[in-house]
């Protein structure tokens, strides 16, 4: 079995996202399946990239502290940024052909219109849920918009887990 992991930084360092992707990665690997790893982070950009990411991430900032009715929405909620992961789910499809399944370590992206094979999504919470069960208040508008977007990359996938058991009954 060959799997595709696509985390939001590096999976073989243990800090990234409180371990989580590390063990991850570690428990597939014990188990005998061939995991190829592909950061999604904003540090594998290329350099135009990260000169426009740069850019819009200080535009988004200065936005929050302008409107403060989207204070988690940040650059990884973005399109854009939907974008350029799916510029990289598919150089990963080509560079890992024989995988089997992939396993992506967020909620917000599917890449299920790319990618042919089983996609397992991962993730601790829905924007949605952060917003109203840990914030308590209502998302804002491009916080609708993200949630919009998530929702529907959610429903795309083909097995959905949660880090808690109540999220999946949100």
């Amino acid at each position: 079995m060959e799997f595709i992991v696509y985390t939001d930084g590096d999976a073989n360092c243990i800090d990234t996202w409180s371990n989580v992707p590390y063990f991850i990665t570690k428990n597939l690997e014990n188990g005998g399946v061939t995991v190829h790893k592909v950061n999604i982070g904003f540090d594998t950009c290329g350099v135009t990239e990260k000169l426009i990411f740069k850019l819009l991430y200080h535009a988004i900032a200065a936005l929050q502290k302008v409107n403060k009715k989207n204070p988690t929405y940040t650059i990884k909620r973005t399109i854009m940024w939907q974008h350029m992961i799916e510029r990289k789910f598919k150089k990963a499809e080509k560079t890992y052909p024989n995988a089997d399944a992939n396993f992506i370590i967020s909620l917000s992206v599917s890449g299920k219109n790319i990618i042919q094979k089983p996609v397992f999504m991962f993730g601790d919470w829905t924007i949605e849920y952060l917003i109203r069960e840990h914030q308590h208040r209502k998302p804002g508008f491009w916080e609708q918009r993200a949630i919009h977007r998530q929702n529907q990359e959610i429903m795309k996938g083909d097995y959905i887990i949660t880090l808690f058991p109540n999220v999946q009954k949100y």
